[in-house]
């Protein structure tokens, strides 16, 4: 497995795992292997419709620059062998 086929497996796990949530602003944001593990990591992120801005606050907040909606970022581990044992985890962004 090369990294583009690894991006599109992550890519199609990420939706396959939130399909109920209907995620958006989908985008790849890392893409790493581990050689000791034998895994690629891809770290991808998106936007849950809960977490923008609605009503009059969302016009206030576009006007002011902040009117986006709140990235969460995932990777998604996937084991050289291929897909069948994709691990999720969360990535935690430094402070």
């Amino acid at each position: 497995m090369d990294a583009h086929d690894a991006i599109r497996t992550a890519k199609e796990q990420l939706a396959s795992f939130f399909a109920d949530e209907k995620i958006k602003n989908v985008g790849l944001e890392e893409v790493d292997y581990s050689e000791q593990d034998q895994e690629w990591r891809i770290t991808l992120g998106f936007s849950r419709p809960w977490n923008e801005p609605k009503g009059a606050l969302a016009d206030a907040y576009a006007q002011l620059g902040q009117g986006r909606p709140e990235r969460i970022y995932k990777i998604v581990h996937i084991p050289e062998g291929g897909a069948q044992r994709v691990r999720l985890t969360n990535r935690e962004l430094a402070a």
